[in-house]
């Protein structure tokens, strides 16, 4: 629950909304909105005064990542919605493997099942005997859609701490991609939501405790799924110069050593972003892709099953 609502003092790039706000006394957050990552790196190109993040050597990697080397490329994939091959082929493992286990595969297929039901009137394509010999006039049968669907919003957090390598951040937009084209087989409407968000990245006097950063929409829920567009949250400069670039110039306060800390973000900021389901770095170690793609897909199917 917002406790109170304030005005930031910094000035924003045109068409950049924000939420600066108190949960409590102690806690509160500060997030920028940006229509689409074209718009981020765009507006963080022409804008920001603040340019040392931008102005990283080609050959260090672990801000630009080993395939786009610098920021011209990393700017360039960007902005025509590019992603890395190694991304790719994350994805393709994922779908191989993840969407074939028991477990994913037998929730899919009954979710599959559910969203389409069986209608009865006088006229169909198929007959159902048993209301023919009864007598019933309307003993035609055809599958039909069922409720319209809930749009799921999807959020992930790809801000990560200092210590992950380039193939995490790979696998989170690799993980990412594979989870809407799981929800959306089962019928769901899906709208992704990427995140850069960190606690206390800059030394604001708003509160003790701060949930800083910005939010990109990667995809409306009446987009077709565009692989590049979502999994080009893997290519690190995007977080490690564009999203320290933002963070440095936009975010109200100076900032903190290190830009904050990468905790797990609370629940009072994903009820603020209206995040019920998201995907953080932690999805992509020690096997645990299974138990997210699982945990979600009962998540969201459940509910849509039961109304439809």
């Amino acid at each position: 629950m917002i406790k109170k609502h304030f005005n930031k003092k910094k000035k924003l790039p045109v068409g950049v909304t924000y939420d600066y706000c108190k949960f409590t006394e102690s806690h509160g957050a500060e997030i920028l909105h940006y229509d689409s990552v074209a718009h981020m790196v765009d507006t963080t190109k022409e804008n920001a005064t603040n340019r040392k993040y931008l102005k990283r050597p080609d050959d260090d990697d672990w801000t630009w990542g080993t395939e786009f080397k610098g920021f011209d490329e990393t700017y360039n994939a960007l902005r025509n919605g590019e992603c890395s091959q190694k991304t790719l082929k994350h994805i393709e493992e994922y779908r191989n493997v993840l969407l074939n286990m028991d477990g994913i595969n037998d929730i899919m297929k009954r979710a599959e099942t559910f969203k389409r039901r069986r209608k009865f009137s006088d006229s169909g394509s198929e007959l159902d005997i048993d209301r023919v010999l009864s007598g019933d006039p309307e003993h035609w049968q055809s599958m039909t859609r069922g409720k319209k669907q809930n749009v799921i919003r999807l959020g992930v957090n790809f801000s990560v701490t200092c210590g992950h390598t380039e193939k995490q951040l790979n696998k989170l937009g690799a993980l990412t991609t594979v989870a809407v084209d799981m929800l959306q087989r089962c019928g769901l409407a899906v709208e992704v939501v990427g995140l850069c968000v960190a606690h206390d990245v800059t030394r604001d006097s708003l509160c003790e405790k701060m949930e800083q950063g910005f939010t990109c929409l990667l995809k409306s829920s009446q987009e077709k799924l565009d692989v590049s567009r979502i999994a080009c949250i893997g290519i690190p400069g995007l977080y490690r110069s564009f999203g320290f670039t933002t963070w440095s110039n936009y975010l109200e306060g100076e900032p903190s050593s290190g830009l904050g800390y990468g905790y797990t973000t609370s629940k009072e900021c994903k009820e603020l972003l209206n995040i019920k389901h998201l995907l953080e770095v932690k999805w992509v170690k020690n096997g645990g892709e299974k138990a997210f793609l699982t945990e979600l897909l009962i998540s969201v199917t459940q509910k849509q099953l039961l109304e439809n």
